[in-house]
């Protein structure tokens, strides 16, 4: 198009046209097919549109006006306009739910990334109802994440720390607890996790069902049945199996402490994340064994009970208990231990 018959159409535009250069373009685009005036018409069009409903409308007002102007005793039906003018009108629509859609899946890529997590702190127990009716009692100092997307591809929790779970069972996806070291694979069962990330061991303990415990990258494959305990020593990187008394291993559940020949530093050790407590110990430890069963709120009662097996000092100020034990007693009751 050449430069004069720009100026005009843009003229024309703007509704700055005279007399004389209408007739002007009237001569210079006379020759022109419609395709031909819509085309050069639609490109100057772009450089001033404003991307709304209105200006759409008037592009299609200004357009059959012109091309009246040019051939008045003309019927135009152009249907490469209307082609045209319909991808302009739907051109919206369309961003629009390509705009929908991808953000929708952005979002669903994000809510894909959040993970909702219940975190206990010593002393303190939860409990929680999974999205797929699964319940889960967590003990002290655990930390159970699992995604928001649980119940729809897989059911995968995370677990770090003692949990108790009873999985609503489901032939179509797996339960699996991922801890640092052991995947617990399962359908529908009922079982505990021993997963303290400062233990020397993992154990699960089986109640009902079955499950599958996945070690070392899947080196390590083994299932328990009923009343069974699995036992993971991160030192040797192996399992031990055993009967095991489901009441001890659950004994947390109920509010209890249960001791069987435990060391006097499990047992406290059991006590401060029971309790909440942080304990300090002075002089030897006795190597007696200790075999009892507390349900007591206050960890004082607990304490006095404890210090007559053992025969020590202590002083509770708050949270914290200092614990002294006298070297010749412990002395005495590791030679006793020994005859």
């Amino acid at each position: 198009m050449s430069k004069e018959l720009t100026n005009l159409f843009e003229k024309y535009l703007h509704s700055a046209l005279s007399e004389q250069e209408t007739m002007r373009l009237k001569h210079l685009a006379g020759d022109m097919d419609d395709n031909t005036i819509e085309d050069n018409l639609f490109l100057l069009w772009e450089k001033y549109e404003i991307p709304d409903s209105r200006n759409k409308k008037a592009f299609l007002t200004v357009s059959r006006n012109l091309r009246r102007l040019l051939h008045p005793n003309k019927l135009i039906i152009n249907y490469h306009f209307i082609l045209r003018a319909a991808v302009i009108l739907l051109l919206p629509l369309i961003v629009s739910s390509l705009v929908y859609y991808f953000t929708k899946q952005q979002s669903y890529r994000s809510f894909s990334a959040f993970n909702y997590s219940i975190v206990t702190e010593k002393g303190e127990r939860a409990s929680v109802v999974l999205p797929d009716g699964t319940k889960v009692y967590i003990n002290s100092g655990t930390t159970l994440s699992y995604p928001a997307t649980f119940g729809k591809t897989d059911r995968r929790v995370q677990l770090s720390g003692e949990a108790y779970f009873e999985v609503i069972t489901d032939n179509t996806l797996s339960f699996i607890v991922e801890t640092s070291k052991i995947n617990i694979k399962v359908l529908g069962t009922i079982f505990n996790v021993y997963a303290y990330p400062e233990s020397e061991w993992f154990e699960t303990s089986l109640i009902k069902g079955s499950v599958e415990l996945n070690a070392n990258n899947g080196t390590q494959i083994i299932k328990l049945q009923p009343n069974q305990k699995a036992r993971y020593l991160y030192y040797t990187g192996r399992f031990e199996i055993n009967k095991t008394d489901l009441r001890l291993e659950t004994a947390w559940k109920r509010g209890d402490l249960m001791f069987r020949s435990e060391s006097v530093q499990n047992v406290i050790r059991q006590i401060d994340m029971f309790y909440g407590s942080t304990t300090e110990i002075e002089g030897v430890f006795p190597e007696k064994l200790f075999t009892g069963t507390f349900h007591e709120d206050d960890i004082n009662q607990v304490l006095k009970n404890l210090q007559i097996h053992y025969n020590f000092k202590y002083q509770k100020i708050g949270n914290r208990i200092n614990i002294e034990f006298n070297d010749k007693q412990s002395n005495e009751m590791i030679k006793e231990n020994k005859e």
